[in-house]
């Protein structure tokens, strides 16, 4: 099949509705990095790169990339990154080449993807799975909010059908992978086991930052570690989302010892605050806390107050109490992009209320209705008498 180059022009589409963000650019800044003196479509293939040094490739493998024709750039990229990888085989997808009725796809025309994944093209994906017997894959398709079905039902496929691992670049634009993908994973695994080391003996956390945050976490019984992300994705049967990095930790008892005020500047996730995407200093929400728990909420902007209120409100019972803190380490995040499950893993401070992301953190008690993540822009994190953030930089010796 051939690709098509995208249009490199176009503003990089918010990542969950698919429309124009055109101010995430000026709300979503990280600390400012040295020049790049790479182009756009070096830099897009150090990222591809990087993506099968995260899949940890071998001469044995036989790989499988799903793109779609929107994302020509993206598939070029993967296509220039393996000349001269050894690997058993590759094979490139795109899933929209149906719409337009590709003759390896069969007779299925333009046929509306809601409710699932069309027969035809299901059968022709599972063929091609079954037949050859992939051991990785990487899906890098743009599905709207119209389309998870499709995801759903393609992550049901990789995940049963085959023995493989799979590392997911969903709604990921060339921009994004440029931005968040661009450094050697080997140097995020590095810094991630250093914040842990640094966070782990610590039974006081204090938490600033440039826009107000000013939080305490005594913290002196942990009744669950502190556990590691990294970007290494082994073992079949695994889906990793993509770029992985931080710590974190469930919190039980221990949330108690949590008080002061949490301006959340980042990036909001919820049912309804999700929309909101990067928040920014001008939208910021002030939330006072007092034993882990969520006291007073103000901000300037009532429609984002009213949102995150409904969010939290959701779960009476724990939806305003702090169930997971976290830190991201991906240091080499240039920006937020508006996606909590990308933005996470930046160099932010992270807190989720109401679920304590139980089937990550094997926290025991029953997952609230609600789970609320907030990130925190630029922090300063002190862990006892260490500094692992100082203004949404890393300690110096943490990057050594």
């Amino acid at each position: 099949m051939e690709y098509r180059p995208a249009d490199t022009k176009k503003t990089d589409p918010n990542p969950q509705t698919g429309t124009p963000r055109a101010s995430a650019a000026a709300t979503s800044s990280l600390p400012t990095k040295a020049a790049d003196t790479r182009t756009l479509q070096e830099r897009l293939e150090d990222s591809a790169r990087n993506v099968f040094a995260s899949l940890r490739l071998t001469k044995e493998d036989k790989l499988l990339i799903f793109v779609d024709d929107s994302k020509g750039e993206i598939a070029d990229a993967f296509k220039t990154a393996l000349i001269g990888k050894e690997i058993a085989r590759f094979n490139i997808v795109g899933l929209d080449e149906w719409r337009k009725g590709d003759p390896l796809l069969g007779e299925l025309e333009k046929v509306p993807i809601l409710g699932g994944m069309p027969d035809g093209l299901w059968n022709f994906l599972n063929a091609a799975v079954n037949d050859i017997g992939y051991t990785a894959a990487i899906v890098a398709s743009s599905f709207s909010t119209e389309e998870g079905e499709v995801a759903h039902d393609l992550r049901r496929m990789l995940l049963h059908s085959m023995e493989a691992r799979v590392a997911d670049l969903s709604n990921m634009t060339p921009d994004m992978m440029r931005a968040l993908l661009g450094g050697n994973p080997s140097d995020v695994e590095a810094l991630t086991g250093k914040v842990l080391a640094a966070v782990q003996p610590a039974s006081k956390l204090i938490i600033g930052s440039v826009n107000g945050t000013k939080l305490t976490l005594e913290l002196p019984a942990k009744e669950y570690p502190w556990e590691a992300q990294v970007p290494f994705i082994a073992g079949s049967k695994t889906w990793v989302q993509l770029p992985r990095a931080r710590v974190f930790m469930p919190l039980g008892a221990s949330a108690l010892g949590i008080n002061g005020t949490l301006v959340i500047d980042g990036t909001i996730g919820g049912v309804k605050t999700s929309k909101h995407g990067v928040l920014g200093k001008e939208n910021a929400i002030t939330v006072e806390i007092k034993s882990g728990r969520i006291r007073t909420i103000s901000c300037k902007n009532p429609e984002i107050k009213k949102d995150f209120e409904t969010d939290v409100e959701r779960d009476i019972r724990s939806g305003k109490r702090i169930g997971l803190i976290a830190i991201g380490t991906n240091l080499h995040a240039q920006r937020l992009t508006g996606n909590m499950g990308i933005d996470m893993h930046a160099p932010c401070f992270q807190i989720v209320f109401g679920n304590p992301s139980w089937g990550e953190t094997n926290a025991p008690w029953e997952p609230s209705e609600s789970g609320v993540p907030v990130t925190i822009l630029r922090p300063t994190v002190q862990a006892g008498f260490k500094t692992v953030l100082d203004a949404g930089v890393f300690a110096s010796d943490l990057l050594k």
